[in-house]
């Protein structure tokens, strides 16, 4: 259950053991976190940006994670699970722009230029090759 995994990550990550602290460290009741874990009630959007606030997560995915998991309705499951895999995968394609445009900009120094302009073709052919697939 992904809200189960949501939950416990983010208790991990704040290093607290209790539903109850995860709760009011949160502000909302204990007896909403529980309904989230025993799946009686799906997180609602405060509760999915407090998880992703704590797991340093895009909100979109950790909505459309829950809603994958939620949706009755095949079709619509896989859409979000396909739009939550993009939005990881702009993630990615961020990283890599801030790669390349660091080895780009860094100090000028001989020694070190023929790494930089190897990091920077292999940055550029990364990231080249990630955004065709999104064309």
């Amino acid at each position: 259950m992904i809200v189960k995994e949501f939950l416990d990550k983010c208790k991990e990550k704040l290093n607290i053991s209790s539903s109850y602290a995860l709760a009011k460290e949160w502000g909302v009741s204990e007896t909403i976190l529980s309904n989230y874990y025993n799946g009686k009630r799906s997180p609602d959007e405060f509760a999915c940006f407090k998880i992703a606030e704590t797991l340093n997560l895009d909100p979109a995915f950790v909505i459309a994670q829950i809603r994958a998991e939620n949706e009755k309705d095949e079709k619509k499951a896989e859409y979000f699970r396909v739009f939550g895999g993009l939005l990881r995968k702009q993630a990615v394609n961020i990283v890599l722009v801030l790669v390349c445009v660091g080895s780009l900009v860094s100090a000028p120094d001989t020694e070190n230029d023929n790494l930089l302009i190897a990091i920077s073709a292999s940055c550029a052919t990364a990231l080249f090759l990630r955004l065709r697939r999104f064309v």
